[in-house]
C-alpha cells in the first residue's frame, strides 16, 4: 500500500465526535422536557377523574375514559368562544405591536429627531429585563 493510500485510509477512519454527541445530547434532553408535558396533558384528558384523584397524574392513561371530550363536545359554544377569544386577542396585539414598532422604529431612525436618544436608550433598557422580572417585584 502507498503512503497516499495510508493517508486516505486513516482520513475516513470513523471516529466518535464528542462535541456533536454532546449536542445532540442536550438537544434531545430539551425535546423531551417540550413533549412530556404534552404527553402528560394528552393522558390526563384520557384517564378516568377518579382514578386521576387516587393514583395522580402519569404518562399513562389511568382508566381511559373520554367524557372530556364528551363534554366539551357537546357544549361547542364554550370552546369556539374561547378560540374566538384568543384569535382577537392574538391579531389585535399582533397588528398593536407592529404598528407601534414600526412608528417607534422610524422615529429612531431620523437623525433630526430630537427625542432619538431618550426613546433608544428607554427601548435598549427595557431589552435588558424581561417580563418574568415584573411578577417578582412587587414581593
Amino acid at each position: 500500500m502507498t503512503s497516499a493510500a495510508i493517508r486516505v485510509k486513516r482520513r475516513y477512519h470513523t471516529r466518535i465526535p464528542w462535541g456533536k454527541l454532546f449536542v445532540h445530547l442536550v438537544l434531545s434532553l430539551i425535546g423531551l422536557a417540550c413533549v412530556i408535558p404534552m404527553l402528560l396533558v394528552i393522558s390526563v384528558s384520557l384517564s378516568d377523574e377518579e382514578a386521576l384523584a387516587r393514583n395522580g397524574y402519569s404518562l399513562l392513561p389511568v382508566g381511559f375514559s373520554t367524557f372530556a371530550y364528551t363534554y366539551i363536545l357537546q357544549q361547542p359554544a364554550q370552546i369556539l368562544q374561547a378560540y374566538g377569544v384568543t384569535i382577537v386577542v392574538t391579531t389585535v396585539g399582533t397588528l398593536l405591536g407592529l404598528l407601534l414598532c414600526a412608528l417607534l422604529g422610524y422615529a429612531i431612525s431620523r437623525k433630526d429627531y430630537r427625542l432619538r436618544g431618550v426613546l433608544s436608550f428607554y427601548v435598549f433598557f427595557t431589552l435588558l429585563f424581561n417580563g418574568g422580572v415584573v411578577p417578582f417585584i412587587s414581593l
